[in-house]
């Protein structure tokens, strides 16, 4: 069971999804530029979602995780979202997504912030020291920000490229 509550950064404060994000998830899932961003090729039902939501209470069954990126000065303030999935206990993976839905928050770090802190998160609390993040070619913001963050282009298919992060334990 995970027994994580949030994660606090400077700016932002991450949190595990809950059942009365579920509409809000929809409608970012539901927008067409957003789709693009996160490489949905198909609309998301809201029973879906929910049944996403539900079924996350254990990172080792379901083998993903979402987190609700809030401000930190107003945590009834989501701004987007940030996941790992297709977690691999064995192999000790995971690919990671985040996604800022409104425009009006993007590049001003907080994307940034919330995968420094997952990025930790992941490496001193679940032993994932593989990361994997599959990005639209053009989505330039998202190639920018992965590559800040030490992640490193290892393949380019189609529209997509995969960029890896290996983390050491010290």
């Amino acid at each position: 069971m995970i027994v994580l509550k949030m994660l606090k950064g400077d700016k932002i404060i991450l949190r595990i999804v809950k059942p009365s994000d579920a509409t809000l998830l929809f409608l970012w899932e539901s927008n067409v530029e957003n789709r693009i961003i996160t490489k949905s090729q198909s609309k998301i039902s809201l029973f879906f979602i929910r049944e996403l939501i539900d079924n996350q209470m254990d990172i080792h069954l379901n083998h993903q995780l979402r987190f609700i990126i809030c401000l930190k000065d107003n945590m009834n303030t989501p701004i987007g979202t940030l996941d790992l999935y297709d977690v691999d206990f064995d192999s000790n993976e995971s690919k990671i997504g985040v996604l800022i839905a409104d425009k009006k928050h993007r590049n001003k770090g907080f994307a940034d912030e919330a995968l420094k802190l997952l990025v930790n998160y992941c490496k001193n609390e679940l032993n994932i020291l593989n990361l994997f993040s599959i990005i639209h070619a053009k989505n330039s913001a998202s190639i920018y920000l992965f590559e800040k963050n030490r992640f490193k282009e290892i393949k380019s298919i189609d529209n997509e490229k995969i960029y890896f992060l290996c983390l050491k334990k010290e």
